[in-house]
């Protein structure tokens, strides 16, 4: 008898199991272009990050060269340094060492406010039972009494061009000088306001007659600030007499007490410069200056607009070269233009309308 075997349909099969799935290699060829392609992509990628990443402008021409996505990033305060660049008294400034100083400012603002806060949870009635202004009244106690920086009193009793003659008192590098510490009622606020930024404070600058304030918004709390020689707030209404009064179509026109975006502020500083440069009888840079301000105004800023012009006109009279060689830009030659023409008609039409009622209200006896 032969030996039984099981029919083969009876064998036992190995079982794979479930969690196991076959390897399907790919063609050796492959590795070498998938390595290819992920160092082709991590070199574009990393190119592309590098060379459209924000640098921060090292020079006065760089800063009004970016581009406002650009500028949306760059620090105010370095704006402002940079404004001052080549003025009178920013021979010593050294932006580096004012910007560590304000970091150091920074700190003892911060320190101070949370050292401080029982005051007001001692009496929240003298801040007007609002943590906000406790903050800014703290922020300004410690800059100005255990920092040591102080509004430069001696700068009201001088004349314009003498006030514009250092760019110190225009500028933060005054205030930001550990041998100066001091500055006026454009620098003190700006540095009140980079401060607040670098704390997330919803500080603004809002601009108001020849003068700058600080306001604070945030959706729940609205208070203007002067910051000039300690914490005040007044009204909005306040400032259409004082410091110096608006006419009616100035209120109306909104230019003045609204809070201004990064381009705007850039535009203030613009105008400090612009400044300091004719008082040091630098006219052709003043109206390079000016010119980019003119541009940049909205049309509806018009009674704003029309002072600028006549400010360049009046550099323009200072300086011996004709406008129209110093103006490269012909839509701002225009404009500008526009502008003054305008502006010597009307004057034209108030002095004949002047005479004419003159001469009505004279007695006939006396009229020749």
């Amino acid at each position: 008898m032969g030996r039984k075997t099981k029919p083969k349909s009876q064998k036992r099969k190995r079982e794979t199991p479930l969690s196991v799935q076959p390897v399907i290699e790919s063609p050796s060829l492959d590795k070498p272009f998938l390595v290819v392609l992920a160092l082709f992509l991590a070199v574009g990628f990393g190119g592309y990050f590098f060379f459209t990443r924000y640098s921060p402008p090292s020079t006065f021409a760089e800063l009004i060269a970016l581009s406002p996505q650009e500028l949306e990033k760059c620090d105010v305060a370095l704006m402002n340094l940079l404004c001052a660049e080549g003025l009178n008294g920013s021979e010593n400034m050294n932006i580096s060492d004012c910007m560590e100083f304000l970091d150091e400012i920074t700190e003892k603002v911060k320190t101070a406010t949370k050292k401080q806060e029982h005051q007001f949870q001692k009496d929240p009635a003298y801040f007007d039972h609002s943590e906000s202004v406790y903050k800014m009244m703290a922020m300004i106690t410690a800059v100005s009494r255990e920092m040591g920086i102080k509004y430069d009193v001696e700068a009201t009793s001088l004349s314009d061009d003498e006030f514009f003659e250092d760019s110190r008192r225009n500028f933060l590098h005054g205030v930001l000088s550990k041998n100066y510490k001091k500055g006026a009622c454009s620098s003190i606020p700006t540095l009140y306001y980079v401060i607040g930024k670098r704390l997330c404070y919803p500080l603004h600058m809002v601009p108001v007659k020849k003068h700058t304030i600080l306001r604070w918004e945030d959706g729940k709390e609205r208070f203007n600030i002067e910051c000039t020689n300690g914490f005040g707030s007044k009204p909005d209404e306040h400032y259409y007499k004082e410091p110096f009064p608006m006419s009616e179509k100035e209120i109306k026109e909104g230019f003045y007490l609204r809070n201004l975006d990064k381009h705007e502020i850039l535009l203030d500083f613009m105008v400090n410069r612009m400044a300091c440069l004719d008082s040091e009888k630098r006219y052709k840079e003043a109206i390079e200056v000016g010119s980019h301000v003119f541009d940049a105004t909205p049309e509806t800023y018009s009674k704003y607009k029309d002072s600028l012009a006549y400010f360049l006109q009046q550099i323009d009279k200072k300086h011996n070269e004709p406008l129209e060689i110093i103006a490269t830009n012909l839509k701002f030659q225009n404009d500008l233009f526009g502008y003054l023409d305008a502006r010597s008609e009307q004057e034209e039409r108030k002095r004949a309308e002047k005479e004419r009622n003159e001469k009505l209200n004279t007695p006939s006896g006396n009229y020749r």
